[in-house]
This record gives structure tokens, sequence and C-alpha cells, in this order.
């Protein structure tokens, strides 16, 4: 069982050394002494963006979880299918109580048929231990399942950006995919034939990684769970490859401009992933903790929902800070900072879902400066899905139709990187699963509006995903579907309803 790790004074990772010998400013997170800046944050912000930023990251909770009842035990804790995920792949999603709120949110990764490696936020990982082992006296009577936290005996450290994948390939060794998910199998085995959400295992330095295409910044690639013996070691090896150490502020910055939500502001005990925009990562079949709170959400909406802000300058709204319409108080700030990336403010606040329809204009209360919801208006000549998949018909007499996902399930999912979908000539069923998309955050199911047959899929998204990014509606169309019952369209939104239900979310 999970053992409370629980003690007075913060703990420090197998690095701290190496972080103080680097001049790094560190400070108490999580129960953690870590580092929140060596350089500087704009620095570091720009080293991930623009090259490989390193970062320390093994304040986060590692939590293997295996026996025969280790899946079952997990579908009942996690909003994402343990059942259901392959071995050798990873997901992200939510540890919910029974009224829905965040517990916390999670990566976990299949190992084997009956083992998990979950990894909790980091001052969180005792309370998410004590409720695994409630859970599993309670749905189990405490068996069948072993919970063991390793934290303590391993390190976890992310190479992020442009050149991580170049980087981890030239210092990794003998590597082997977690399963046959490579990307050219034609090559011999590295970490860049991985696609994300995927996990395999090699040496560095002849020391072994656990290597995951995972991240928290927006960017391409991986995080390593090692043993903390070979913590410095191995950092040493990625920082002379060119890796630069990033420290806790550029990690906040890169994870808001890239509009992923952090534990404790965007979510919480009493927040929900419904009301945070985050419903794509919430299964749609029950039989978990909160299902019911989250289901009743999804179908009629949310008293608040969370936006994206920007305004000039860089006094940046802060969490707590009010938003305003019209002069009434319509929200709260949830995190806000400067981004030197955009060269603007931004922030994520949650707002009354009267006041989050696209191109509100709202205020955050600094001194007067205004700020705009970053919501994109959705065309009328189309029908729409509360999954946000579109549909567009193009010749009504034949009963063919465009199929895509909207501007705010690609803003939700962030940068594209895999669309995989069905052949010419498959069947396609009203809401029924059609493909996965995979981006930098997170690994999502795809959803047809209509029932048919696929008469055409959109080649360019094998070379261009990220065209789903750019021009959802457009160029980034991922299906054509010649319709078995053109009724369903009325089961569809249009423009107005959709832009309504958004607002509700």
């Amino acid at each position: 069982m999970a053992a409370d790790t629980t003690v007075a004074e913060n703990l420090r990772t197998a690095l701290y050394d190496t972080h103080v010998a680097l001049g790094a400013r560190m400070v108490p997170f999580g129960g953690w002494d870590m580092p929140v800046q060596y350089e500087g944050v704009i620095a570091e912000v720009a080293a991930v963006r623009n090259a490989a930023g390193l970062f320390d990251v093994s304040h986060m909770g590692r939590l293997h979880i295996g026996g025969p009842n280790a899946a079952a035990l997990l579908d009942i804790l996690l909003t994402g299918s343990a059942s259901g995920l392959r071995v050798g792949r990873a997901r992200y999603c939510f540890i919910c109580n029974e009224r829905g709120g965040v517990i916390d949110d999670t990566i976990f990764y299949r190992l084997s048929e009956d083992e998990f490696l979950l990894i909790p936020n980091a001052g969180n990982r005792p309370e998410v231990a004590l409720w695994f082992d409630r859970q599993l006296a309670l749905h189990f009577d405490g068996r069948g399942v072993h919970i063991t936290d390793r934290t303590m005996l391993t390190s976890l450290i992310a190479v992020q950006g442009p050149r991580a994948v170049e980087i981890v390939d030239q210092l990794c060794e003998d590597f082997t995919p977690g399963a046959r998910l490579a990307r050219n199998p034609g090559r011999s085995p590295a970490p860049s034939l991985l696609r994300p959400f995927t996990w395999g295992r090699g040496h560095i330095d002849g020391r072994r990684v656990f290597i995951g295409r995972t991240g928290y910044t927006g960017e391409d690639g991986f995080e390593l769970a090692l043993g903390s013996a070979d913590a410095v070691a191995i950092w040493n090896k990625l920082t002379a490859a060119g890796a630069v150490p990033a420290g806790l502020g550029a990690r906040d910055v890169l994870r808001l401009e890239a509009g992923l939500p952090l534990h404790g502001h965007e979510l919480s005990d009493t927040i929900t992933p419904i009301e945070a925009g985050l419903g794509r990562f919430v299964r749609r079949d029950g039989g978990y903790n909160g299902a019911d709170v989250l289901d009743h959400q999804r179908v009629y909406g949310t008293a608040r929902r969370l936006v994206g802000l920007t305004l000039p300058g860089r006094s940046a709204p802060r969490a707590g800070y009010d938003v305003l319409a019209d002069g009434q108080v319509v929200g709260t700030v949830a995190s806000g900072s400067y981004s030197p990336t955009l060269e603007q403010c931004i922030a994520m606040a949650f707002v009354d879902a009267s006041h989050a329809a696209p191109d509100t204009v709202l205020t955050a209360d600094i001194r007067g400066r205004q700020a705009q919801v970053s919501d994109k208006v959705n065309p009328e000549d189309r029908k729409y899905s509360r999954e946000h998949e579109w549909a567009l018909v193009e010749d009504a007499t034949a009963g063919t139709v465009l199929v895509g996902i909207t501007h705010y399930a690609q803003d939700q999912l962030g940068d594209v990187v895999y669309v995989e979908l069905p052949g010419t000539g498959a069947p396609v069923g009203h809401m029924d699963k059609m493909g996965e998309i995979e981006s930098v955050k997170a690994v999502s199911d795809l959803f047809s509006p209509v029932s048919g047959e696929v008469t055409e899929i959109n080649g360019r998204l094998a070379q261009e995903p990220e065209l789903v990014n750019t021009d959802p509606f457009g160029d980034g169309w991922m299906l054509r579907v010649r319709m078995n019952d053109p009724a369903e369209l009325d089961a569809l939104l249009d423009a107005a309803s959709y832009n309504e239900y958004l607002g509700g979310l």
C-alpha cells in the first residue's frame, strides 16, 4: 500500500546540489525545494521555444499500480479509461471526487496488462495515494492491487523544445519502444519514433531510463524517469548536448502560453473538468467517481466557464484578480503572466457563462486595461456536435458532407502532431468514434457527427497535421462522408446554438 510521505520540512530532489551549483534561485513548491529560475525566466522560455530546455520535475510523483484488479480500480478512479488503454501508451485525465471536483490531473502509462505508472502532482501525491488506498478498500476489499510509491527512489527529468528529440536520440542507446507504435518501423529503434503519449526504454550513459513522449510546455519532447543515483550523470549529459536548465518560473509561463491547466488554479477539488473546458479528457461511458455530475454538466452546461484573456503591456493580471463586464464583476483570474513569446500579457479566468460568448469584451482589474476573450467565431454554414466536430453539406443531392473539428477543439488540444482516421470506404456511425488526434498535450478521440461511408480522407494531414490548428474549418478538414441519413443533421447544433453551448461549458 502507498506510504504516507508527509514530512515537516521540504523535500529535495537528487539534483538539488546541482541546481545550487548552477546558481539557481530555490523556492518551496508543493513540499519541495525547487529551482524557480537560473539565468532568468525570459531567457529560459526562449530556450525551450527555440532549442531545448531541461527541467527537474522529480517533485512529481511516481506511483506504480499493479495487480489483477489494477485496471478495474483505475477505471473507477480516472476519467480516462485504463482498461481501454493499450500497453505502450499513456493518457492524460483526471482523478475526481464524487462531486466531479478534481483531486488531481495526471498522466498514466500502461506498462503491461496488469501494471501502470501514474504521475500525480507534487503537492497532491500524499492525498492521491491515500484516496487510492481508500477506494481500493471500498471497491476491492484491499485485494488484487498493489500501489508502490517510488517517488523518493527515482528522478524525473523533462527535455522540451524543438531540439529535444535530436538530443535524446543522440544520447539514447539500446532503445526499445513499449509497443509497436513507432512512426517509421523500417528505421532502427529510437525515441524519435515514438508518437505523443507513448513510451519506451533505453540507456543514457549506460544508465537505464524510461522515456515518455509527454510534457507540460506545449513543445515536443520527453520526460525521463530514472534511478535517483543516475540523475546527476544524465542531467550533465543532457546539458553537455545542448539542453538549457530551466526552472519552475519558465515552466509556468510555457504551460500558460499553451493553455495548460495548473491544479490549484484552473483545477481543484471544487472545479470540474467540464467547467475548465476539458471535457475531451472525460470519457462518456461513466463508471468513474463523479461521472453523474460531469455527464449532467456536459449536457446542460455550467454556470461558469474558463476563458483565455490577452491584454497589452507587461502588467499581468494575477490569480484572484477580478474580471469585469460593464463595470460589474463577472469572474476571477485563475492564472496570469507576461508572455515573452507573444510579447503581451495572457491569463486564464473563470467567468459567468453569460459573459463567455465569442467577442465579449472584458476588463481585468489592472488600472482599467482591456482584455478580450480569445474565442473564435464559428461559421454559420455548418452544423456542430457537442463533442466539437462539425459537418458541412457539400452536395445535398449526393448526401456528401465534409467533417472536421472546431476552433474550440483545436484550442483545447494544442499543437496537433498526428491524426489517425479511418480509410476510404470505411463505415462511420453517428457520434461513434472515427479516429484519434494526438497533440503535444494529449491524445483524444474523434467522433463522427453523421453516419455513412468515408469517400475521402484529407491526405494532407499525414504530412501537415498542423492544418487542424491553423485552418480547422478549411484546409484542416478530415473526412468526406456519404451520409446514410441526412436527417441526422437535424440532431446537430447550428452556429448560434453551438456558440450558446460553448458559453455554458
